[in-house]
Formats: C-alpha cells, structure tokens, sequence
C-alpha cells in the first residue's frame, strides 16, 4: 500500500508538505508493507521518512523528476541530466508536452 499524505485538495499550487504523521498512522493501523510517498527530494529524505514513519519503502515522484539521480545520493548539474534525457527520448521518442514536462521539471530548481 503506498500512502501519498496529502489531501485531494492539495494539489497544483496548494501541494504544501505530505503529513509523515498520518503515513505513520496508517502504517500502524495495518498489517501489510506500506511505502510512503511525499516529501522525498533529496536521499537523506529517504531515511528521516523511514525513520518518522516506520515505513516499509519510499516512493519518490516530484523528487525524482527534479532529480532522477535522488536515490544515488548525487546531484548532477541540471544540465547534465537534461542532455541524457533528451538521449533517453531520441530511443523513446514521446509526445512533446511530455519533453516540455519533463524538461521544466529538471530545470525547476537552476
């Protein structure tokens, strides 16, 4: 079960932070392997994430689209990642809103 924290309200500009609180709550209350999702840009988030809510996994969206390296624990330069992606698309070619997407995404944080 993957527990993203956050609300249906939250979304677009009012995302704010995924609530570790009731990912920890929810992972109390059942027996099966949780993941939790929210709040995960950098690797250190991994384990403060694992460690606040005794999760089983991390699932990692937003962070890994600014950053598809997060779980290395490096940070390459911005433009280095766009260059392989484009090399990624010129084998896997996809429509161009998704390059626009993407592109915006990895550059977010220049």
């Amino acid at each position: 079960l993957t527990v993203h924290g956050r609300t249906r309200e939250q979304k677009g500009p009012n995302t704010g932070l995924a609530s570790w609180e009731h990912i920890r709550a929810v992972k109390q209350s059942v027996s099966i392997p949780v993941f939790a999702n929210g709040n995960i840009q950098f690797l250190r988030d991994v384990e403060r994430c694992r460690q606040e809510t005794y999760v089983d996994g991390i699932m990692a969206a937003e962070g890994s689209l600014y950053n598809p390296a997060i779980f290395t624990g490096e940070q390459p330069p911005c433009w280095r990642v766009a260059m392989e992606y484009l090399e990624y698309e010129k084998r896997y070619p996809c429509p161009l809103s998704y390059i626009r997407g993407h592109l915006f995404k990895i550059w977010f944080h220049v």
